[in-house]
């Protein structure tokens, strides 16, 4: 799980879903907002249509969660969602250098 000031409250998913710019590349899509917080938020969806079971979804999770951990502390003050359509866990390196472009 990402420390709890990484990781972004209902309403502010919630307008990131709303109004937030979108980046695609290939089975992963980034909605992000520019925050005027300190620290960059992130939340992580993995849909059923990437696998039935529970356990692959939460272990997709938990490895882009912790290519995340990495990663956050050092971006800007934005917030976003990541949203992953199949279970391909090659997408990690083009995850964490958008995130770096940010």
């Amino acid at each position: 799980m990402l420390p709890k000031q990484f990781r972004l409250t209902t309403p502010e998913f919630r307008a990131v879903i709303a109004s937030g710019k979108i980046f695609k590349s290939g089975l992963i899509k980034i909605q992000y907002v520019r925050s005027d917080g300190v620290h960059a938020k992130a939340a992580i969806i993995v849909p059923k249509s990437v696998d039935k079971r529970a356990a692959v979804r939460n272990h997709v999770k938990r490895i882009y969660r912790e290519a995340l951990r990495q990663v956050l502390p050092s971006l800007p003050p934005v917030h976003f969602v990541l949203t992953m359509y199949k279970g391909d866990l090659q997408n990690v390196e083009k995850v964490e250098a958008f995130l770096k472009k940010l």
